[in-house]
């Protein structure tokens, strides 16, 4: 069968979209390297009777069969999915931790020219961190939305603008379309709430957290009652880094341009790291100490994630 398939994006902090890979060129392989990041997926136009997505978790695997009415079973472990007629869903997971999913599908991505059609990359997913290294034009691994037979104008009319713009490369083609769209929110403990302000009301605890000096107060009444504001340094980062004005590197330049923004996240994580009111044993996140900070004996108050956080991240820890 062909398969002419569309990527995914999943926005760690704020959204999720689908971008399409392309089957073989010689420039697919040129997006292969690249840093750790954001979510987003790509696919790619390939023939065989297998499509092959990459993914670091079963998420979209779970909707995908909660949706797809042509789903016939799941294999015990989770790595094939049967369709109605035959065709398998083979889901490669690699965890995101270390860069492992990345250094996985960029390897996948070099040989994909040379692959067997039904070892190529026919979706993937990628987070917005790093969704740029695939969406761009000149990697030219995702395969614009229109070549799918997909019209961004008029069949995904009702999209956000900040996903459209994040799912599409430096000309303004769309590569990928959102399929998860989360906005921001601070999650609190309402025990501790009670224990330190004698309210859990989310207006009054609204209040406590509502600009960076009020948080700063907060932090000290929090911190005399034995308690940690946020659980790393890291948990406040994206506040900072979504809003810097400018690339890391300006288009035909070579110099690395630090902005204020992440100047002044650095600062400020020095201040409340020394003050006390971050973890100083709870290095970044996703790891073994920051989920086990999200625990009922723990003495962290608040994380700030993506809606998605609370059902896959802050419920299972």
């Amino acid at each position: 069968m062909k398969k002419r398939v569309v990527s995914l994006l999943m926005a760690t902090a704020i959204s999720a979209s689908l971008l399409a890979a392309c089957g073989g060129n010689s420039a697919g392989s040129s997006a292969a390297t690249g840093e750790t990041g954001g979510d987003a997926a790509a696919a790619g136009g390939t023939e065989g009777a297998i499509i092959n997505i990459y993914s670091w978790n079963d998420e979209f695997r779970a909707r995908l069969e909660a949706i797809y009415p042509e789903v016939e079973s799941t294999s015990a472990d989770g790595t094939v999915t049967t369709l109605k007629d035959g065709t398998e869903i083979h889901w490669i997971i690699n965890p995101n931790q270390d860069g492992v999913y990345q250094q996985k599908l960029d390897e996948a991505l070099l040989n994909q020219a040379s692959a067997a059609a039904d070892d190529k990359v026919d979706i993937f997913l990628s987070e917005t961190d790093y969704v740029f290294k695939y969406t761009d034009a000149d990697a030219d691994v995702a395969m614009p939305l229109t070549d799918l037979g997909i019209d961004p104008d008029t069949d995904l009319a009702d999209q956000y603008a900040f996903t459209r713009t994040t799912a599409s490369d430096q000309n303004g083609v769309q590569r990928g379309s959102t399929w998860q769209c989360c906005p921001g929110l601070l999650v609190y403990r309402r025990d501790i709430a009670k224990d330190v302000f004698g309210t859990d009301d989310p207006a009054a605890v609204g209040e406590k957290v509502k600009d960076w000096d009020t948080l700063k107060a907060t932090a000290e009444e929090l911190k005399a009652k034995g308690y940690y504001t946020f659980a790393s340094y890291a948990d406040t980062f994206r506040l900072y880094g979504n809003s810097i004005s400018e690339p890391w590197v300006s288009a035909g330049e070579t110099t690395v341009k630090v902005d204020q923004q992440v100047m002044n996240w650095i600062n400020d994580s020095k201040e409340w790291l020394d003050a006390g009111y971050f973890d100083k044993t709870v290095k970044g996140q996703w790891n073994d100490d920051w989920n086990k900070s999200m625990s009922s004996s723990a003495k962290v108050f608040a994380f700030l994630l993506p809606a998605w956080g609370i059902d896959f991240t802050l419920n299972p820890n």
